[in-house]
């Protein structure tokens, strides 16, 4: 099938609700080890419905509305974050316990954290306390609004059955930022994020030469 050669290289994924999610995961992966250690590499950036037992636990990060103000060219919506356990697990471990403390670390310490905010927006301050472009600029807003659903821990569940946990995330994005980073920073066309335009320079030499205002003065620098 066709569906089958899909990879990542074959289209896009540079366009904002595609790329926040797969930003998310890294962050919680790079900065967060200790609290997703239970997930491993297991934490993805879409919602994949055949995972096997060795892929649980999983979190999978996807988005599931989305609302565009054209006058504003704002971006609107919301994310789910489905953290998938083994049910027999679950069902033995203080199930309701687990999945509540998990969702509170990503609500108060992620979601509402200022700093994970900046980071994602405008990413480590320069030599000169400035901000600089983040793993996702134009952020506006993430988690203002959240919803968990724990229905499935606080129901009887079979053993061999996965237990759902679902956190429904709000985000906003200022698509005109979005399509300056995608540009002045990754070097890719805006009109069609996956033509690259130009390599991004780290440093060059640049030769000059100064002309003096006084009679015979000339310096090469």
């Amino acid at each position: 099938m066709r569906t089958d050669k899909i990879t990542y290289g074959s289209y896009c994924n540079l366009l904002p609700s595609a790329y926040l999610c797969q930003a998310l995961c890294n962050l919680f992966k790079e900065k967060y080890p200790k609290i997703f250690s239970l997930f491993g590499d297991n934490i993805l950036p879409f919602k994949m419905v055949d995972l096997n037992s060795a892929a649980i636990p999983a979190l999978l990060i996807y988005p599931t509305s989305t609302k565009i103000f054209s006058e504003a060219w704002e971006m609107k919506g919301s994310l789910n974050f489905d953290f998938i356990y083994p049910g027999g697990a679950m069902v033995r471990a203080r199930s309701t316990e687990i999945a509540s403390v998990i969702a509170e670390a990503v609500i108060y310490l992620i979601l509402k954290n200022d700093n994970i905010f900046d980071f994602l927006k405008f990413g480590v301050p320069n030599n000169l306390g400035q901000p600089t472009w983040g793993k996702f600029p134009g952020l506006v807003e993430l988690g203002e609004n959240v919803t968990g659903d724990f229905s499935d821990q606080n129901s009887l569940t079979n053993g061999q059955d996965s237990v759902l946990m679902r956190l429904r995330v709000s985000y906003k994005i200022d698509t005109v930022q979005w399509w300056e980073y995608i540009q002045e920073v990754l070097g890719n066309n805006v009109f069609d994020p996956c033509q690259f335009l130009y390599p991004y320079i780290d440093d060059y030499i640049l030769n000059v030469r100064l002309i003096s205002s006084l009679p015979n003065g000339e310096n090469d620098i």
